[in-house]
C-alpha cells in the first residue's frame, strides 16, 4: 500500500509566510539602523519610510513564496507538470509519463497528444520500485498493469491457486468496467517472462462495478446563500465519488453525510441510499447525484 502523499505534513524546507511578521521585522531593523546614524524613525503608517518598507515586505513575501514553490517541485508529493516528468526520469524511478492518445497531425490545427494526468502518474512513480523485481508481488503487478495503459485507473492482484494470479483492473472510462480491448492489452503486457515469474499465470479481468445513487435534501441555516452552498456541496460530493471509485473501497452512510454536511448545512436527509461494500475485485460507482435544498432550519 502506498503512503498517502496528501496526508504528509508540510516539509520543514517550506517556510511559513506572514506579511505582517516580515514588515515588523523590517521596521525593527530599520529603527536600529537609522538610529545609528542619528535618524529617528517613527514607525507610523504615514511615515514615508514605512511605505518603502511595506513595498519591500511585499516583495520579500513574494520571493519567499517563490522559494517555497520551487522547493516543493523537487518532491514527489508536490511536483506538477514537467517538474513531475523530471522526477520520473531519475534513474531509480525511470518511469516516463504515458501517452493516452498520440498527437494527430492530420487535423487542422493538429490535435495535441493526451498525456497521463499528474495524480495517476504520481501513483505509478510511487510503485516504480516494484519493477526492480519480476512481477511477483502485488505491488509489482499493480505497477506493470498501470504501465500497460493509461486507461487503467486501479489494479488488484490476488492469488487464485495453482500459480494463477487474478489481476483485476478498473478502467478510468465510464463506470470503470474494462472492455475486452483493455483486458487484452494488459494481459499481453503481463505475459512475457521478463515481466512475470515463470511459475505465475496472470489472468486479467475487469472489476465488478457496484453502483449506487445519492439523493440528498439539505436543510440550511438561516441567512445561508443557497447557490453558494449548493455549489460547494456538489463539488464536495463529486470529489467524494471520484476518490472512492477504486477497487476495494466502501461507500458508507457516515462518509456520504460528511461529504454533504458542509458549512451552512444544518441537516442532510438521504433517500433510497444503500451502503456499498466492496472486495478487492469490486469497485463502487455513483451513477447519479441529486442534491436539493429542502428548507431552512431555525
Amino acid at each position: 500500500m502506498n503512503i498517502d502523499l496528501s496526508k504528509l505534513p508540510a516539509p520543514e524546507v517550506i517556510s511559513t509566510l506572514d506579511y505582517e511578521t516580515i514588515l515588523e521585522e523590517m521596521k525593527s531593523d530599520a529603527t536600529i539602523r537609522l538610529a545609528a546614524i542619528g535618524i529617528t524613525y517613527s514607525g507610523e503608517p504615514h511615515d514615508p519610510i514605512t511605505k518603502e518598507l511595506e513595498t519591500a515586505a511585499l516583495r520579500e513575501l513574494k520571493i519567499r513564496q517563490d522559494h517555497n514553490e520551487k522547493a516543493t517541485q523537487i518532491m514527489l508529493a508536490y511536483a506538477k507538470g514537467t517538474n513531475l516528468d523530471a522526477l520520473g526520469a531519475l534513474p531509480f524511478i525511470d518511469t516516463p509519463r504515458l501517452t493516452i492518445m498520440p498527437e494527430d497531425k492530420t487535423t487542422t490545427p493538429p490535435t495535441p497528444a493526451v498525456k497521463e494526468e499528474d495524480e495517476p502518474y504520481r501513483d505509478r512513480m510511487q510503485l516504480s520500485y516494484n519493477k526492480m523485481t519480476t512481477a511477483g508481488s502485488a505491488g509489482s503487478y499493480r505497477y506493470h498493469a498501470k504501465t500497460a495503459s493509461g486507461s487503467v485507473k486501479d489494479v488488484s492482484a490476488i492469488a487464485g491457486g495453482s500459480g494463477v494470479v487474478l489481476v483485476t483492473i478498473l478502467s478510468n472510462v465510464g463506470d470503470g468496467a474494462a472492455n475486452q480491448a483493455l483486458i487484452d492489452l494488459v494481459q499481453a503486457y503481463l505475459d512475457p517472462e521478463d515481466i512475470r515469474p515463470l511459475s505465475d499465470t496472470p489472468q486479467v479481468q475487469s472489476a465488478e462495478i457496484l453502483t449506487y445513487t445519492i439523493n440528498a435534501s439539505l436543510t440550511l441555516y438561516p441567512g445561508t446563500v443557497i447557490d453558494t452552498v449548493l455549489s460547494e456541496v456538489n463539488a464536495s460530493i463529486a470529489k467524494f465519488c471520484s476518490d472512492k471509485h477504486k477497487l476495494g473501497y466502501d461507500i458508507t452512510l457516515s462518509a456520504v453525510h460528511a461529504a454533504l454536511n458542509l458549512s451552512g448545512v444544518q441537516n442532510v436527509t438521504l433517500t433510497e441510499f444503500n451502503e456499498v461494500s466492496c472486495n478487492e475485485q469490486q469497485a463502487p460507482y455513483c451513477s447519479s447525484v441529486n442534491v436539493t435544498v429542502g428548507g431552512t432550519g431555525v
